[in-house]
């Protein structure tokens, strides 16, 4: 299962990098992107080693490339209740 949230990380971190900016076009996507994308890096983190760990902050970081300074209020916020990550 931990390779399996390592596999998913990677692939998250490489749709953040290649879409870039075409996310802030779908308000859908976008709004899934802060209010849940948090909260599942923090869960995929602390599950699955340091791998995971190492996966959850590239996909922290594409994040934060991607949306900007708009998402940093989720991940201080700690997402839904949750540790905040990588910050």
């Amino acid at each position: 299962m931990a390779d399996l949230n390592v596999l998913g990380l990677a692939l998250l971190a490489r749709a953040l990098a290649a879409g870039g900016g075409a996310f802030g076009r779908h308000e859908a996507l976008l709004a899934l992107l802060r209010e849940d994308a948090w909260a599942a890096l923090a869960a995929a983190a602390r599950g699955g080693g340091l791998a995971a760990l190492a996966g959850a902050c590239q996909a922290a970081l594409a994040l934060y490339c991607t949306l900007g300074s708009a998402v940093l209020l989720q991940a201080r916020a700690g997402g839904r209740g949750g540790p905040p990550i990588c910050l």
